[in-house]
């Protein structure tokens, strides 16, 4: 079958119909309209506040999701996603899929550079593959290529990917690659040399991150001159976020990344705030447990707590009702493409509860929760009351996020849960790229970044859903997934909402981009 290039919107409709080889050609990606070119003003430093740390600046090693913050303004990535949540190119200028599938031919931009003045190569975009694919070097992006068989270097602006087998979500898949210079890696944890349009120039872990304008970033602006608009950034880690709102409100701040819900109330009602939600409520919470080890290994044992806990309590004592309560437990978030709305609601029903809980022996169970999300104690408290309407004790042990993720042993591949932690549960806030195919390749087998939950049939669904590169074969593979997911329970999610941010009425161009603020073309009025 012969290639044939088509535009972004005509992409979505070949691969809606399921026809033919498939190329994503270079376009502008649609951005949040702010204000007029003419009224763009350059210059000046956005300050961002945080109550979370910046780890490293390493972007293989993933971490909090802070951190992304600094990955996606230093470094850049073949893809991104429009505003309806298409893959479009970003450093590549297209991507081309032979008739089987199996072969990509992936052009890139020749006007990239990395911030040392080095022009970016095709030589550098199969590096950073290699290096992503190679479990030697940890990568948090490996899960998302495991397909990849082998990058091969055509010329120096064009590369040829050969996959396992079909892989249609690859183009979402390469949003996860940061590329990066072979020659930074002693450095890259706190010098990095990348190709994003700020660079950096001063990095405290933990406390702040200063960047600067990189003058030879290849975007243009609205105005025809090069991006970004703004001369510098400030990330700041300010813990308290009573505090941060308060620098916000006095323009201290410009920013507040992850607004908590319960101070979003309070913006809504600020004449000089603004709030920037996700256009995609692609964010959940998931109560996670060790499924190969009691009781947990026992289906009937999470299909207790999913009769026993009452979500539109949890959520309103966490989230203020600023979250969907997700009553049928479904993974795919709301309003996605994917989602089958035929999975039924599961009714609380505490006898119920009661008598699998009896069935499975349990009597008593832990939740392992950590201090700096403040919205899992008043939800942990709705939890205990639930369980002990019917006479399960519910153990509450908050701590420090670093002794969590050290006793989870998060992103080992060995169980957590076993011995006296094999009765506990815990929780991820996981915040998802718009494609579900993301989400779902975190739930297969041993694939959670700390769960050990493993189901062969639900990762066979999941392979299925991201293999096909038509819209309604991957909603065949995403309708088994989901009513497998309804079956066993893999993980409790209590509700989806929105990623959401702030900042004050006089900054423009800011958007969520997968969990992290956007400022390439951020400007300030002032």
């Amino acid at each position: 079958m012969a290639k044939k290039t088509v535009s972004r919107r005509d992409f979505v409709k070949a691969t809606a119909l399921g026809g033919g080889a498939i190329v994503l050609a270079s376009c502008a990606a649609p951005l949040p309209t702010t204000a007029p070119a003419s009224a763009v003003k350059r210059g000046g430093t956005l300050i961002i506040g945080t109550a979370q740390q910046i780890q490293f600046l390493d972007p293989n090693k993933g971490g909090l999701r802070n951190n992304y913050n600094a990955f996606r303004s230093i470094f850049s990535t073949l893809t991104t996603y429009d505003k309806d949540g298409v893959p479009v190119p970003d450093l590549a200028e297209s991507l081309t899929a032979d008739a089987s599938d199996l072969v990509w031919t992936i052009k890139i931009r020749s006007d990239v550079k990395f911030h040392n003045g080095r022009d970016m190569t095709a030589d550098d975009v199969k590096f950073s593959l290699d290096f992503a694919l190679n479990p030697d070097n940890a990568s948090v992006a490996r899960a998302f290529i495991l397909l990849i068989k082998q990058v091969d270097l055509v010329d120096k602006q064009t590369i040829k990917v050969t996959l396992e087998q079909p892989y249609g979500l690859l183009p979402a898949a390469l949003h996860q690659v940061f590329i990066i210079d072979k020659d930074n890696l002693a450095n890259i944890a706190t010098k990095p040399n990348g190709t994003g349009p700020f660079s950096v120039k001063e990095y405290n872990t933990g406390q702040n991150l200063e960047l600067v304008k990189f003058s030879g970033y290849w975007e243009k602006g609205g105005d025809g001159a090069a991006l970004p608009y703004l001369d510098a950034v400030s990330i700041r880690t300010l813990t308290d976020t009573n505090a941060l709102y308060t620098s916000l409100s006095t323009g201290t701040v410009h920013a507040f990344w992850q607004m908590p819900d319960q101070i979003q109330i309070q913006a809504k009602g600020a004449a000089n705030l603004q709030l920037l939600p996700s256009p995609f409520k692609t964010t959940h919470d998931e109560w996670f447990f060790q499924g190969d080890v009691a009781p947990f290994n026992d289906v009937r044992a999470r299909q207790a707590l999913l009769y026993a806990w009452d979500k539109e309590a949890i959520v309103q004592a966490g989230y203020f009702g600023q979250a969907d309560p997700r009553l049928n437990n479904n993974i795919i978030p709301p309003g996605s493409w994917a989602e089958d709305t035929s999975i039924p609601a599961v009714k609380r029903d505490p006898a119920k509860a009661k008598q699998l809980f009896e069935a499975a022996g349990v009597k008593t169970i832990k939740f392992l929760g950590y201090t700096i999300t403040p919205q899992f104690r008043p939800i942990s408290q709705v939890m205990e009351r639930n369980l002990n309407e019917i006479g399960v004790k519910l153990e509450l042990e908050f701590m420090e996020l670093g002794a969590w993720l050290a006793l989870i042993k998060a992103g080992e591949v060995q169980p957590w849960g076993d011995g006296d932690q094999g009765a506990s549960f815990g929780v991820n806030i996981s915040v998802n790229p718009p494609d579900p195919g993301m989400s779902i390749m975190n739930w297969g087998c041993k694939t959670h970044f700390g769960s050990w939950i493993c189901f062969d049939n639900l990762k066979a669904a999941a392979d299925k859903a991201n293999a096909a590169t038509s819209i309604e074969e991957r909603r065949v593979g995403f309708k088994a997934y989901q009513e497998i997911w309804a079956k066993e329970v893999p993980a409790i999610i209590t509700c989806h909402r929105a990623f959401t941010h702030a900042a004050l009425k006089t900054v423009h161009g800011l958007f969520d981009d997968d969990g992290v603020i956007n400022f390439r073309r951020g400007w300030s009025e002032s």
